[in-house]
């Protein structure tokens, strides 16, 4: 389900690819070569970043920004406003500005 406003860059050296089951809430940008990974929520106002690779199962909060070539490992929550500057491994919970890992699975 893709929401209102949206924009997803064509993939300039490799696809942009959206998974099955995605949901992307509205006023959202996807940068070109990006990987979205199934059954993940991209919520309002978040940019994701040119060539991340997201995983399964990743919840984005309200206005967060991952910038480009970030990797985001499986069942990763991003806490509202976060800023992620560097890669994220698999199940953990991020918040911060930057991105801190605030609890793990």
């Amino acid at each position: 389900e893709i929401g209102a406003f949206n924009t997803v860059a064509r993939g300039t050296l490799d696809d942009t690819v959206i998974a099955d089951y995605v949901k992307i809430d509205d006023h959202v940008h996807i940068g070109h070569n990006a990987y979205i990974g199934a059954r993940s929520l991209i919520t309002a106002c978040s940019v994701i970043g040119g060539s991340v690779k997201m995983g399964k199962s990743v919840w984005v909060g309200l206005n967060s920004t991952i910038i480009n070539g970030i990797t985001i490992g499986d069942n990763v929550l991003i806490g509202i406003g976060t800023v992620v500057i560097k890669s994220i491994q698999e199940n953990v919970v991020v918040a911060g500005c930057p991105a801190r890992i605030l609890r793990s699975n």
